[in-house]
């Protein structure tokens, strides 16, 4: 299983934990990792791979979206919880600036 891409192979691993942790034996993972490698890039599980497998291939792209989903939401209250310390705790108006006081010659 050779791949180009570190986001080829960042991919392929997570295939084959994907399939280890619900159950499907590591030889299972591994035709995986090898039709994902091997595979067209359109997000489809190749027509050699069993059902199973299929099944597996497709909720990839699907766990991903919803990885990303959670994490726009957190970022989206980090912001928010910003915008309110922002507001609560910064002293409103302009910063005017402050005469530079001379210092008496030694």
């Amino acid at each position: 299983m050779e791949t180009s891409g570190g986001a080829n192979k960042n991919l392929i691993l997570a295939a084959m934990i994907f399939a280890v942790s619900h159950g499907l034996p590591k030889a299972a993972a591994d035709e995986i990792a090898d039709a994902i490698s091997q595979g067209s890039g359109a997000g489809e599980a190749p027509a050699h791979v069993s059902d199973a497998l299929g099944k597996v291939v497709d909720n990839i792209p699907h766990d991903f979206a919803l990885a990303t989903q959670s994490v726009f939401y957190v970022m989206a209250g980090v912001m928010a919880l910003a915008f309110v310390v922002a507001v609560a705790a910064m002293p409103a108006g302009k910063v005017e600036e402050q005469a530079a006081e001379a210092e008496p010659a030694p």
